[in-house]
């Protein structure tokens, strides 16, 4: 059993063999051998974190015999560069507005993680659909249209996870994008004949709409100027001054509209133009995406590649450069053309040198936040997630914590008396764990949270306070150390500290003690492999 903050994991291991379907095949090999014994699943990324107390707001929605999953949003962590920091600001309008919408039709769809299904109705269905890149998307498709029933799904938009890697380089977020923009064109056979009310197959489809908007369209709006301004091609011919007064009143609008909707979500005009350069970023993979649909290329699933950073710059970054390159050339002569046209051309030249001004600023956005650079630590703060209305449930374990901290304090005190090899190191962690029991003590009375009195209300800790009482006595050093219980108040004191900010005065301390947290761990693995 594993125990983390609020809640107990029990993972199965082993005695699946034969299986195929990448991650979707291993859920369904799970469902084929144990599905009959449970009637929930939850399906979560590997390097997401659940925060506490996450299914008391998930399990009341299943009171309702047809909602066949509920889906969490997603959430990156970490966003230190700008191709992290960038995905996430793409995701805002996502998960904050679209989505929030489609669970008002009740036909907001699977996103891979997060989602609480229905073991009873997957199984109906055959489990997730594994002949798709995407196959969360096609599972929604299968659920809501089950057994000739419309079955609804629920979208529940509070900050549920509070931990995920982000693709952060350029190689992972194409392989990223890719993979999501082929998922939606495999719909396209699908949703042609299913048997879902009109409203909710436009939904699907504005998403295809959007992979072809993000890629070969913006690779046409792009070159459209370009042929204009340097070869005198075009493909549409319009008075240019009703198009001045009739469209740019309409685009200027619809952005003034989109920032004052997208502003609730701290969301402003660096992350537009954050937004912009990375949505052309993916013009690429996605248009790669199209013509791997059209040709029928077989592509297996592949993991968006997390971890270390691969180079700044990669041989995909010259097309960006080429672009702005482009651009640059076609705005250049056009300034030159326009010098000496007059009348309607004028305009139209105009119009064209706009749009290719546009795409400049668009393009090296794209080619800026390509290269995985640094960003200042406030603005990564200023966008990420808000935990608004979550921190009493993270404020709930404070006081379990100051529990467990003084029971280790106490625990590695009488230790070092035993263990005079090692004492020095052993009263270290002693001290600094007594010290941080009455930080978190100090920090309960001035942020007026209820302190926790005895251990009956923290699930998490008893376990902890077992595992020390049965090894008090215990002659081995190697069973004395408490590795997993520093490492899950660490994870704690991180959790407190993302989501409990706004409230905590002491906000440096509390960083502090997440360093010293993972001090304790290298001393106590130091003080391991000695023994």
């Amino acid at each position: 059993m594993t125990y983390i903050p609020g809640f107990t994991v029990s993972p199965y291991q082993g005695g699946i063999t034969g299986r195929k379907g990448y991650k979707a095949g291993a859920i369904n090999a799970w469902i084929a051998k144990h599905g009959g014994k449970y009637d929930l699943l939850v399906v979560m990324d590997a390097d997401q974190r659940l925060m506490p107390g996450v299914f008391e707001h998930v399990l009341k929605f299943f009171d309702d015999p047809d909602v066949v999953f509920v889906q969490i949003p997603q959430y990156y962590s970490g966003l230190d560069n700008t191709v992290t920091l960038s995905a996430y600001i793409q995701q805002l309008p996502f998960l904050r507005v679209v989505m929030r919408g489609r669970s008002l039709r009740q036909t907001a769809f699977s996103l891979g993680s997060g989602t609480i299904y229905r073991v009873e109705h997957l199984r109906s269905v055959g489990g997730l659909y594994e002949k798709t890149v995407t196959e969360d998307i096609f599972t929604s498709i299968l659920l809501h249209e089950n057994r000739g029933k419309q079955f609804k799904s629920v979208y529940v938009d509070l900050p549920l996870v509070w931990r995920g890697e982000a693709p952060n380089d350029l190689s992972s977020y194409m392989s990223q994008q890719n993979r999501w923009c082929l998922g939606g064109f495999q719909l396209i056979r699908k949703l042609l004949s299913a048997r879902l009310p009109p409203s909710a197959v436009l939904d699907y489809l504005c998403g295809i709409h959007y992979w072809l908007h993000v890629g070969l369209l913006s690779i046409a709006d792009v070159m459209a100027p370009v042929l204009f301004l340097v070869f005198g091609i075009f493909f549409m011919e319009i008075d240019p001054a009703r198009y001045l007064v009739v469209y740019f009143p309409i685009f200027y609008a619809s952005i003034m509209l989109y920032l004052a909707i997208m502003k609730t979500y701290r969301y402003g005009l660096r992350e537009f133009i954050y937004h912009q350069g990375i949505q052309f970023v993916a013009s690429l993979p996605t248009t790669l995406a199209l013509f791997e649909w059209i040709l029928r290329r077989r592509k297996g699933f592949k993991v968006t590649p997390k971890g270390k950073r691969s180079a700044k710059f990669t041989a995909y970054h010259l097309y960006y450069v080429f672009i702005v390159l482009m651009l640059t050339l076609a705005a250049a002569v056009g300034i030159h053309r326009i010098m000496s046209v007059r009348g309607a051309l004028f305009y139209a030249y105009l119009i064209n040198l706009f749009w290719a001004g546009w795409w400049l600023v668009v393009s090296a956005s794209a080619l800026y936040v390509s290269l995985a650079l640094p960003v200042p630590h406030k603005f990564g703060r200023k966008i990420a997630q808000a935990y608004e209305g979550l921190e009493e449930n993270v404020l709930r374990l404070l006081g379990c914590t100051v529990i467990l901290e003084r029971a280790v304090a106490d625990h590695y005190l009488q230790a070092s008396k035993r263990f005079k090899e090692f004492s020095e190191q052993l009263e270290i962690v002693a001290r600094e764990s007594s010290r941080h029991a009455e930080i978190y003590s100090s920090l309960q009375k001035s942020i007026k949270a209820d302190a926790v009195q005895d251990h009956t209300a923290c699930g998490w800790v008893k376990p902890y306070l077992s595992k020390i009482a049965s090894v008090k006595e215990s002659g081995d050093l190697a069973s004395v150390i408490l590795l997993h219980e520093e490492m899950t108040i660490r994870v704690f004191t991180q959790l407190m500290l993302e989501t409990c900010r706004p409230l905590i005065a002491e906000a440096e301390e509390i960083a502090n003690i997440i360093d010293e947290e993972a001090k304790h761990e290298k001393i106590l693995r130091q003080i391991l492999a000695k023994t």
